[in-house]
């Protein structure tokens, strides 16, 4: 299974697209995942997804930036491929002050991995049993070079992270 993971777009709409084609062109997307904080963002790459594979998964999750968005959760559970997921865009969860809370509430909920938002920085880290996994910004070019973040999962549900690089192609 082959997820996209985006998160603080801020209404980057151009690029996002281009990033998003970028993705379709390296090979089939089961699911995209935004982290919130540019979550409308969506709007204007949903009916290419759905043309390209009309099967996708879209998950999405509003941020600090999106909070009069209600029609969008906070967090969301989701299991893809048998490993349990949690999306959030972590303001919630203090995220810029430490991960402890939100890994905590992660493994509460069962959740064997984490995807937030929110710090802008690309991040993969293991805490309380739970990987967490921040795509970083799109548009933040202050921490990252990174665009956005593709996961593979294979049936073991053994995970890959691959960090998309702003440079596309």
């Amino acid at each position: 299974m082959r997820l996209i993971v985006f998160s603080d777009t801020h209404q980057n709409t151009a690029f996002f697209q281009r990033c998003v084609q970028q993705a379709m062109e390296d090979g089939p997307i089961d699911a995209l995942l935004h982290c919130g904080d540019g979550v409308r963002d969506l709007d204007c790459v949903e009916s290419d997804l759905l043309r390209a594979n009309p099967h996708i998964l879209l998950y999405a999750v509003r941020g600090n930036c999106d909070l009069y968005l209600t029609q969008y959760p906070v967090t969301e559970m989701l299991e893809l491929q048998g490993v349990r997921m949690m999306l959030t865009h972590g303001h919630t969860f203090q995220v810029k002050q430490g991960l402890g809370p939100l890994a905590s509430a992660a493994r509460e909920m069962g959740a064997d991995v984490v995807f937030f938002g929110h710090t802008h920085q690309a991040t993969v880290v293991k805490k309380h049993g739970v990987t967490l996994i921040n795509p970083g910004s799109l548009t933040s070019y202050a921490y990252t070079e990174t665009a956005y973040l593709e996961v593979l999962i294979d049936v073991h549900k053994n995970i890959r992270e691959n960090f998309i690089k702003r440079h596309l192609k």
